[in-house]
């Protein structure tokens, strides 16, 4: 039926056909679940990296993001971010059991950490302890354990010279380093302990 039709779409005409459904009913349906233009498969990491890379830079602005990847939806974008957030979550509080700073008090310095300046933070910020993650990267560095479970979903690595250095969008460390390893995702951008 809604194929049938000229745009602008009339979704109250498409209710009446739909027995106990209003309008708005329908066009949710159909730009959530339906529209053929919509992506069914498997989240990608560079999709992920991208939605990160958005809140940082707009926040929860959920239906500009949807604009920026195509065949996602606001709500879709919403429910992946949240989802990422918590997975990312869990992976830090179990790296923290495995490994802490103080077990390292030679080789981690979190006192000589500086703080960022208000200019350079972003909303990500919010998301991630930095001091805290930073000590546990570099515990689990020491240890020589920086890689995780989900380290399969990410790559191919590419290495990071000295001389031109990056810096990892998530964690906010440089590449090459102790903490971050001395490569960097092709899909994310992410460091290696990322």
């Amino acid at each position: 039926m809604v194929q049938n039709m000229r745009m602008p779409m009339k979704w109250s005409v498409v209710a009446q056909s739909m027995p106990e459904r209003t309008g708005k009913q329908c066009r949710e349906r159909y730009v959530n679940h339906l529209n053929p233009r919509l992506k069914s498969a498997e989240w990608t990491p560079a999709e992920d990296a991208t939605i990160f890379h958005l809140y940082n830079g707009i926040g929860s602005q959920w239906a500009k993001m949807s604009k920026m990847i195509p065949g996602r939806t606001d709500n879709g974008i919403k429910n992946r971010f949240h989802n990422l957030r918590r997975q990312l979550e869990r992976e830090d509080e179990h790296r923290l059991r495995l490994s802490k700073p103080d077990d390292f008090p030679e080789e981690v310095r979190l006192d000589r950490i500086r703080q960022f300046p208000k200019c350079l933070k972003g909303r990500n910020d919010e998301l991630w302890d930095m001091r805290r993650g930073i000590g546990v990267l570099a515990a689990q560095s020491v240890l020589g354990s920086g890689v995780n479970r989900t380290t399969g979903r990410f790559g191919p690595f590419r290495e990071v010279t000295a001389e031109e250095g990056e810096q990892c969008p998530r964690c906010g460390l440089f590449a090459p380093s102790v903490h971050c390893g001395p490569e960097m995702c092709t899909k994310t951008g992410w460091c290696q302990s990322c």
